[in-house]
């Protein structure tokens, strides 16, 4: 999997160094969305559909449209019966879903055509070996966690680095350390998987960047059983919303009320990291954590090693500061960056 990601990696940093070139110019303007989305979608498409990955773009993007369809139609939330009426965002929402599905089902039935479904190269293949319909995992259940893979798995690496380089666009010092770890660590080569291990100021400038811009930023656990949490009594069967961005902002944890929002890496020296790890959670915590973690921090480091060993980068006059959040936390204006090759 790290051979996709440097695939990917050095194919975009290839091509976003032509562009510099060709513009003759001393810095270009980057919509960084983009180029993070063609690595990340290669990457996780590549993991989960092996040589069908190119179907894999077009599924990812039937599901970008079904999710902001669906955080759309959540204004009517509440009202009986409103989400089986055929009307405007519904409508559309039934639609994208039906058309995601009959595009896996087409990889899936090829698959079983060849009789090739027992292929581990792929997380499709480990899917299929595991289809019982008698014990219940059926075909369906194998198409439902395509969409979560693809979508989960290139989302949220994506805007996690999207906020890391404005974060470090924004402070030069820190992309400076990263920059001279990173030329350090690799000797001018391209990282391999041991090298990233050794990137110690890459790391906490990653967990500060998911502290401020969490990939989710919150997330939903069911109460198994009566619970009290101190005086609040939680009864079984009731949904509880927890917030990791108020989680990953409390002053009590972090610092007070000024400086838990500033852009500070050495919270996570190991000293003052250990002290507050139970108030962070940027993957999730306990049986359900969410188990691309260690995938995420690998493309994470990966990716932004390319970057910051090629390319000097500052914020452009044109980029507008406006976090949004569906259930990722997004700039709703993207993030343009002046790009300067080194």
């Amino acid at each position: 999997m790290f051979g996709s990601v440097m695939e990917a990696s050095l194919a975009v940093m290839n091509e976003l160094a032509m562009r510099i070139m060709e513009g003759g110019k001393h810095s270009v303007e980057i919509e960084v969305d983009g180029d993070l989305h063609k690595i990340t979608a290669y990457v996780i498409s590549k993991l989960l559909f092996g040589s069908n990955y190119k179907k894999g773009f077009e599924i990812l993007d039937k599901l970008k449209a079904l999710q902001h369809a669906l955080f759309k139609a959540t204004r009517f939330v509440g009202v009986p019966g409103s989400r089986f009426i055929p009307w405007g965002r519904n409508k559309k929402v039934w639609i994208l879903g039906k058309e995601a599905d009959y595009l896996i089902m087409q990889i899936i039935n090829e698959r079983l055509k060849c009789n090739t479904k027992g292929s581990r190269d792929d997380l499709l293949g480990l899917l299929l070996q595991e289809v019982n319909h008698d014990k219940g995992l059926t075909t369906q259940d194998v198409v439902d966690e395509c969409k979560t893979l693809l979508l989960a798995g290139q989302d949220t690496t994506k805007l996690s680095l999207t906020w890391t380089l404005m974060l470090l666009a924004l402070n030069p010092h820190w992309q400076d350390r990263v920059r001279a770890e990173v030329i350090q660590i690799t000797k001018g080569a391209h990282p391999d998987i041991n090298m990233l291990s050794e990137m110690k100021i890459m790391t906490m400038v990653l967990n500060e960047s998911m502290r401020l811009y969490p990939p989710v930023s919150y997330t939903v656990r069911q109460a198994k059983q009566d619970t009290r949490v101190g005086n609040l009594e939680i009864p079984k069967g009731m949904s509880v919303l927890i917030n990791i961005l108020g989680m990953h902002e409390d002053p009590h944890l972090w610092g007070g009320p000024e400086d838990v929002y500033e852009f500070n890496p050495e919270r996570f020296s190991n000293v003052e990291f250990s002290r507050k790890k139970s108030g962070y959670i940027p993957f999730g915590f306990g049986g359900r954590v969410c188990p691309g973690e260690k995938l995420a921090r690998m493309e994470q480091k990966a990716i932004l090693s390319m970057i910051v060993s090629r390319f000097s980068f500052t914020i452009s006059p044109n980029y507008s500061h406006s976090p949004t959040s569906l259930l990722s936390i997004m700039p709703s204006n993207g993030l343009q960056l002046l790009f300067t090759l080194l």
